[in-house]
């Protein structure tokens, strides 16, 4: 597994951790809110608030909704990451070329040079 592949998928599972969280705290706000709604209205008005928002095709419109912005929110990276991305691939190709190549040989010839040698004993 390349680094890229491991730098999207550690994103992708912060970002799923971030929205479970965050689905949990709506789905408990929305729970509360129709608690309130039900204990405080009367049974007529209690069926033309639930009908109204929670008819058959507004269920399947919010769970549309949700499941698009659920892949959109998990299956996009931060731009963090991308930029990370962006710069591992770049020094790939870069290790990967001849002028690269050469460069790590230079480097090391220098680096020797430079390293004091060590005493025999």
């Amino acid at each position: 597994m390349s680094l890229i592949t491991t730098i999207y998928l550690v994103s992708t599972l912060t970002t799923l951790r971030l929205l479970a969280i965050s689905i949990f705290l709506i789905v408990i706000c929305i729970l509360i809110v129709c608690c309130v709604f039900w204990v405080t209205e009367d049974d007529e008005s209690k069926n033309k608030c639930f009908s109204k928002y929670f008819s058959d095709k507004r269920i399947k419109y919010y769970k549309a909704t949700l499941a698009l912005s659920l892949f959109l929110f998990v299956a996009i990276p931060p731009r963090s990451n991308m930029y990370a991305m962006l710069a591992i691939k770049a020094g790939e190709n870069i290790y990967q070329s001849e002028i690269g190549q050469k460069g790590l040989e230079l480097l090391s010839l220098k680096l020797d040079e430079l390293l004091p040698k060590p005493k025999a004993n």
